[in-house]
């Protein structure tokens, strides 16, 4: 296997071509993160189908009003006299209208527990809704973190191939005066085929990460795409106190989980209703040729109304009001535990994550350390062969090293990316770019990270 610069250079297009890249006439989107996340807001159906938690929401509190409201009805009755009974004189046919008003004035508290529930219920399902959409963001964000690790490994790997070419260059010249043995040619010509295969791998591992990414926008998985932002690294300050306190304040499981209780103990007071008294005014309307007001029926149309008052109150029900308090207030203690767990956890899941971004941000230094170390030496090793004072083993040594030492980087600045994310993501700022710059705040003398060769 005889591969040259030229030979390498045609067998890397062949590979980006069949799997990985995109043609100029094939990348039709160019998106931004934020232009990425905006799309699958938009298609997700997942997403749509927690919005339907809001319409039921409000047909909640519609139907909690109606309990507040006056019931009307109506009947009508029409009675058409065929042939008279003997004896009895002719009569026309008779007709009856009724129209009943009844307007609760006090329901044992129930009229206001389920007006204030379904208000509170509303609250919750909005909050369930940016649920959803902040864990949405959050996998938008990783599958495009993802998509730029896979296409820096690819970078790297074609980097690393473009080294091993070159080597195989030199250790030809070199046989070709006599410095170097065919072995040397060999083990230059097998470190290229693992490069290439190491290519091929990348190219595969970047066409799946795209496929993911398409899927999480809810786009047909052949649509062609290219991504704006690029994998890089950036310092950050966060305050924990502050990060601790800005979740407490705006993460919507929590907010739903404080809700929970507000809402269980409107269903406390429910449950009482039905041991207090009932107050209902009603009023009635009556016409009709037949009717209480004209009892003889004489057939003349007569009409009166009627209000009044109505009260009642239940002595004993068998314990079943008490029953079912005890059953709401066990559910309500509940709640508080969970919410008060839930707190814990998030106090928990904060310092983890901050934790984690300055812990990854000392992986990346040193990274890039190791980086631009390896890079002096597979140069040095390079110079070294040229003059004869190093061997083939040396270049490989050297070369490997400085692939690894590219790769890490390339993982260690996704790693802390995405320790980035977890942090806008436990403390309920991933949809809330303001709050998410003001809780991460750039590092003073800290710049992006350089482009290693």
């Amino acid at each position: 296997m005889k591969l040259g610069c030229g030979g390498t250079l045609a067998l890397l297009a062949a590979i980006l071509l069949s799997g990985s890249a995109l043609s100029a006439e094939e990348a039709s989107m160019r998106l931004t993160m934020e232009e990425s996340e905006e799309i699958a807001l938009r298609n997700n159906r997942t997403l749509a189908a927690a919005r339907q938690e809001s319409e039921k929401a409000r047909g909640r509190i519609v139907e909690a009003r109606a309990e507040a409201l006056p019931g009307l009805s109506a009947d009508i009755t029409a009675t058409h006299v065929g042939e008279p009974p003997q004896g009895t004189s002719s009569r026309q046919d008779n007709y009856y209208v009724t129209a009943a008003l009844s307007q609760a004035l006090y329901k044992g508290g129930l009229i206001r527990a389920g007006l204030r529930g379904a208000s509170l219920f509303e609250e919750f399902s909005g909050e369930g809704v940016r649920e959803a959409e902040r864990g949405l963001i959050a996998l938008v964000r990783k599958a495009y973190l993802d998509v730029l690790l896979q296409d820096e490994l690819v970078s790297v790997q074609e980097q690393t191939l473009e080294l091993a070419s070159r080597n195989l260059d030199d250790v030809r010249l070199s046989k070709d005066a006599g410095r170097a043995s065919r072995f040397d040619v060999i083990r230059a010509e097998v470190e290229v085929a693992q490069a290439t295969a190491s290519l091929t791998e990348a190219g595969s591992g970047l066409s799946v990460a795209r496929k993911r990414f398409l899927n999480t926008l809810s786009l047909d998985l052949d649509t062609p795409f290219e991504l704006v932002d690029d994998l890089r690294y950036s310092a950050v300050v966060i305050d924990e106190e502050g990060a601790t306190e800005v979740a407490l304040g705006n993460r919507p499981d929590l907010a739903q989980a404080m809700l929970s209780v507000e809402m269980q103990k409107e269903a406390i007071s429910a449950a009482r209703s039905p041991a207090l008294p009932q107050v209902f005014a009603t009023g009635t309307w009556q016409g009709g040729t037949v009717s209480q007001f004209d009892p003889g029926g004489t057939g003349s149309w007569q009409d009166g109304w009627q209000v009044g008052l109505s009260a009642s109150l239940s002595l004993f029900d068998g314990m079943r009001t008490r029953g079912s308090v005890i059953q709401e207030k066990a559910a309500l203690e509940q709640y508080r535990l969970i919410s008060q767990d839930l707190k814990q956890s998030i106090l928990l899941e904060v310092k983890e994550a901050v934790l984690n971004v300055r812990n990854a941000e000392e992986l990346v230094r040193a990274r890039q350390e190791e980086v631009k170390l390896a890079g002096e030496s597979e140069q040095l090793a390079r110079d070294r062969f040229s003059a004869g004072k190093a061997t083939q083993l040396d270049i490989l040594d050297a070369q490997l090293a400085l692939s690894a030492a590219r790769t890490g980087l390339a993982t260690a600045t996704y790693s802390h990316q995405l320790a980035v994310l977890e942090v806008e993501r436990v403390t309920g700022t991933v949809d809330r770019p303001s709050l998410s710059e003001a809780l991460l705040m750039p590092m003073a003398g800290e710049g992006e990270e350089e482009d290693a060769d």
